[in-house]
């Protein structure tokens, strides 16, 4: 009987490792999985956030004002509010496609020189 005891006690403790092991290969095929589709999650957001961050004449920020005075200082504080500490070049006014853009050059305050590109046109010679 001592026997039987011991064998199905030693029994028990293999059926358990054996558990374990299979437990722990699900459990990180599992995180890899996650993983997997965590990284998906961040690209697709980080796609979304190209548009409209005034890289170009299609991705210009919308100026969406009723007058000039308060358009332009809308401009100047989206350029504060997104590249804070950025110095000032230069300012042009152009037209594209019949719409006119404001393209303000600024040197970011890691030194890097950039164009941000406005679509003035629901405010622009509207005093």
């Amino acid at each position: 009987m001592k026997n039987f005891a011991a064998i199905f006690f030693l029994s028990l403790i293999l059926f358990a490792c054996s558990s374990t092991k299979k437990n722990i290969k699900a459990n990180a095929n599992n995180i890899k999985a996650n993983t997997n589709t965590t990284v998906t999650k961040i690209n697709s957001v980080d796609t979304s956030l190209k548009a409209n961050d005034g890289s170009s004449y299609q991705n210009a920020i919308i100026i969406d004002d009723k007058s000039e005075a308060t358009g332009i200082a809308k401009e100047y504080d989206w350029l504060k509010k997104n590249y804070y500490g950025y110095s000032f070049i230069s300012q042009s006014l152009n037209n594209y496609e019949g719409k006119p853009y404001d393209i303000i050059k600024i040197k970011t305050a890691d030194g890097i020189e950039k164009r941000i590109y406005f679509d003035i046109s629901k405010f622009f010679g509207k005093f």
